[in-house]
């Protein structure tokens, strides 16, 4: 999750923050859901308006990371994929995409992409420590130019296939279609992405606009979306892995894992592979 403005008048190329203690940002406000410490008075008083509203949005925000982990550690395992994008990556926190990544392959590289500024701070000083990661400060919105980034593309071999991470990120933009479509006409034959985005479906209209309006109050407008205005964002030029599009809490679960607190609402995603761009023989 991340501090991604949802205006359409800013400019993408120059919409990156800087650090303002006195407005909420969201990539501090999932960093105080998921128990980080890296937040501000405001940020911790937005979110406990938040979890006024809708008391299931830590278990939503926790949902999503365990998703991520899962999904990662799966791409390398199952799919051999070893180069990840984590757009919108927000502050650091535990289980970051390249501990996760070498895990399975400690080889795996990894460029973590934030437009918060304050965030490639803290990435270049905890994530980007070795030669196999690094943070690219940029608006993913201009995403064209971000896969042509030559700190981006130091790292990331366009030779061979691209996972990109884009879990609970989607939420904050008004017009996530381009950079969907971007991403299938950018990535390598192969490719895949993570993702995952919080759904407004059983709800109702007054519990899902006080999530929406604590939001106007921070730095970037969640944008309410139900799953299947979030399944048309990828239209009909993707596909969805085993087990499919739906919400990432029942993405392979973990056997045994400790039972999560019931929600009114769920993030929904999976792994999208793209239509068509698979290499001659792998369709």
């Amino acid at each position: 999750m991340n501090a991604l403005a949802a205006h359409p008048s800013a400019s993408a190329a120059a919409e990156i923050r800087s650090l303002d203690p006195l407005i909420p940002n969201v990539a501090r406000m999932a960093n105080y859901l998921l128990g980080g410490r890296d937040n501000f008075a405001a940020d911790r008083d937005a979110c406990e308006d938040l979890l006024k509203a809708a008391p299931w949005m830590r278990q939503v925000a926790c949902d999503s990371r365990a998703f991520q982990v899962r999904a990662v550690s799966h791409i390398v395992a199952e799919l051999g994929i070893s180069q990840f994008i984590d757009f919108g990556c927000g502050l650091p926190a535990q289980d970051n995409v390249h501990q996760i990544a070498q895990r399975g392959n400690p080889t795996a590289r990894v460029v973590y992409v934030d437009n918060d500024a304050v965030v490639g701070v803290h990435g270049r000083a905890l994530l980007a420590r070795t030669a196999t990661t690094e943070m690219v400060v940029h608006d993913v919105r201009d995403v064209d130019v971000l896969l042509n980034d030559e700190k981006l593309r130091g790292l990331i071999s366009w030779d061979r296939p691209i996972a990109v991470v884009m879990t609970w990120v989607m939420d904050y933009i008004r017009e996530p279609g381009p950079i969907i479509d971007a991403l299938w006409r950018g990535l390598p034959p192969d490719s895949v992405v993570a993702f995952s985005h919080l759904a407004i479906d059983g709800l109702e209209t007054a519990e899902a606009e006080g999530v929406v309006q604590v939001y106007d109050e921070a730095d970037a407008k969640m944008q309410a979306r139900s799953a299947s205005e979030i399944l048309a964002l990828f239209g009909g030029t993707w596909e969805w892995q085993e087990p499919g599009f739906g919400p990432v809490q029942d993405w392979k679960p973990i056997p045994g894992a400790p039972p999560r607190e019931e929600t009114r609402a769920s993030c929904v995603g999976g792994v999208a592979i793209p239509l068509g761009r698979q290499r001659q023989g792998t369709e």
